[in-house]
């Protein structure tokens, strides 16, 4: 039961099948839906067979299931800010089982009204006071979850927030160790130099769709190691092909021992261009204007993968519908940051 990363004024639910196969618009939610809307079939709706509920804890195998076989470096130093949510409840029995004692604990009591800030960690504001810990404890790395765990945002030891796909390519660093030429997939909003270091690692980098239903279909079905996307959801084969912001968090605290620097250092070799962040255009005819920016912008290499991209040489750009808002998102990335500006500059007044 969880409306993911929404403000405390929703809920809702994640709907899945056996094996966690997740149930998506496109795959069942949509009829869902219209049986539930739909109050004369609904009140009509007589099982044959009466169910049975039973209650079984499973947090005590989850947490054996996440720490098995790990090797860190208990001494690294961290601030954790669970917001209000549900990793409050879980972290630390996970920290107690790694034998981590040297962290500094944010709001893990657990609060649906979260008073202290949104639990998003893709939103930079919910993370000032996790950013002030760090820099005051001169803690190794600072961590940060959404509601309901299953994302996890991180800050290096410099106090500086991490973009997600840069944890999504060292995380599949730390992979393909040892899967030598495992697929790895992330999102269109992802850096170009994502692809380059999974490359670089021996990797096979693949692009695929936003949204957790996309990813944990293509895991499934094409037996891809990992992947991840930009609002800092990672999936794993090894987690039933899904997301998990726990092991998310075990992982780099992993490649962190392993590796012996900071992450400040880790993720030097990643930022080489220049994004722009998801910018939000509210727009009343979404699929027209999409339509006319392709028009201005044919002279580019073209796909359609998700909404639409347009690449040339030394700069790129993703432009989607949102599905929930009436919103166009907008992702552009440049090799230098005065070209940035001029692109960012052109499709806002195209847009506008």
């Amino acid at each position: 039961i969880t409306a993911s990363h929404n403000p405390a004024e929703y809920n809702g639910f994640k709907v899945s099948l056996e094996k966690a196969v997740p149930v998506g618009k496109d795959s069942g939610l949509e009829e869902i839906k219209k049986i539930a809307l739909d109050q004369k079939e609904s009140i009509n709706v007589i099982a044959n067979k009466t169910g049975t509920v039973a209650q079984k804890d499973i947090l005590k195998d989850y947490v054996s299931f996440l720490t098995k076989d790990r090797k860190l470096n208990k001494n690294l130093k961290l601030v954790v800010d669970a917001g209000n949510g549900m990793a409050g409840l879980v972290l630390p029995k996970i920290f107690e089982k790694l034998d981590i004692k040297n962290y500094e604990p944010l709001y893990f009591n657990l609060d649906g009204n979260f008073p202290n800030h949104e639990a998003n960690p893709l939103k930079e504001e919910t993370l000032t006071e996790l950013k002030r810990k760090v820099l005051e404890n001169k803690a190794d790395l600072g961590i940060a979850f959404d509601g309901d765990g299953d994302r996890a945002g991180f800050v290096t030891n410099n106090g500086e927030a991490v973009r997600g796909d840069y944890i999504i390519a060292l995380i599949a660093g730390l992979l393909l160790k040892e899967n030598a030429n495992g697929k790895i997939i992330y999102d269109v909003r992802s850096s170009r130099s994502v692809k380059e270091f999974i490359e670089k690692k021996g990797g096979i980098p693949l692009r695929g769709k936003v949204g957790h239903s996309f990813m944990k279909e293509r895991l499934r079905k094409e037996g891809i190691l990992f992947g991840g996307e930009l609002s800092m959801h990672y999936y794993f084969q090894e987690f039933f092909n899904c997301d998990s912001g726990e092991l998310a968090m075990i992982k780099v605290l992993e490649l962190l021992s392993e590796s012996g620097k900071n992450l400040a250092e880790l993720i030097l070799p990643l930022q080489k261009y220049f994004q722009s962040g998801e910018l939000n255009y509210e727009v009343g005819d979404k699929e027209a204007k999409i339509k006319e920016i392709e028009g201005k912008f044919s002279d580019g290499k073209i796909d359609y993968l998700d909404g639409l991209t347009v690449e040339y040489l030394d700069w790129w750009f993703n432009l989607r519908a949102s599905g929930t808002e009436p919103f166009l998102r907008l992702n552009i990335e440049a090799n230098t940051k005065e070209l940035l500006e001029k692109k960012q500059k052109l499709l806002t007044e195209i847009i506008k």
